[in-house]
């Protein structure tokens, strides 16, 4: 473990920020601890969810002093509302893997899904293969916040 977020459990995610542990729930970190968790399209980290039921980063590689430290949202967003920033900006990871965006968990290729699944590097709700039937699932919409979430099965 490299690295510890803290904050706030939320039920909905946000335009920027929020990080989503489990199929209705997101983590909304205070300053420090999660806000700077950057995407990579070949990242040197995973992210999990701690039993307290906040995320935490792993090393996948060795991580030399000064560099960033950064993990796939892909790993934990199974998909981005309207207004995530993620449908609106360009990936800037540089990287031999860079895809140019920054794609959710449902936006992987099924043997990129598979591979997160075998390797255990991407958030334990999505290791089960239901999840892929995911947009099947009532929506219903947040009053105070105006965003479709998903209600639990």
């Amino acid at each position: 473990e490299i690295m510890r977020g803290w904050g706030s459990i939320i039920n909905h995610q946000t335009p920027h920020i929020s990080v989503q542990i489990d199929i209705k729930k997101h983590y909304l970190p205070e300053k420090w601890t999660g806000r700077y968790w950057n995407h990579s399209c070949d990242p040197n980290t995973y992210m999990q969810t701690r039993k307290d039921g906040f995320p935490s980063l792993f090393a996948l590689k060795n991580i030399k002093k000064g560099e960033e430290i950064n993990y796939n949202y892909a790993m934990s967003e199974y998909t981005w509302i309207k207004s995530a920033d993620e449908n609106f900006v360009k990936c800037l990871c540089k990287t031999k893997k860079c895809r140019g965006r920054i794609l959710s968990f449902s936006q992987l290729t099924t043997k990129d899904k598979n591979f997160l699944r075998k390797s255990k590097i991407c958030s334990k709700y999505l290791m089960n293969s239901d999840i892929d039937n995911f947009s099947k699932l009532p929506f219903f919409k947040l009053k105070s916040y105006n965003k479709n979430i998903l209600l639990s099965k």
